[in-house]
């Protein structure tokens, strides 16, 4: 069992603990005993994401403003 840290607004924080998936024959297990994140690089992936303010053209493959008509998506918790 892992476990990974979550976050719906970047202020509060759960760990969820999961299972990981069995290794398939060409699929190989590392584990990280020690990793230091940059707290910029993860500000970022908390608090600002595209989505939020743009939406995605298919057709475009690009982001768009988001009108005043459009609310943003509901928080979805990130892992952290």
């Amino acid at each position: 069992m892992v476990q990974r840290i979550l976050s719906t607004d970047g202020l509060a924080f759960s760990v969820e603990t999961f299972d990981l998936p069995p290794l398939g024959a060409q699929d190989v297990r590392v584990t990280v005993e020690f990793a230091a994140p940059k707290h910029g690089t993860e500000t970022k992936i908390l608090t600002d994401s595209p989505f939020v303010r743009n939406l995605w053209d298919d057709e475009l493959r690009m982001f768009l403003p988001r009108g005043a008509a459009e609310p943003p998506p509901a928080p979805a918790p990130r892992a952290v």
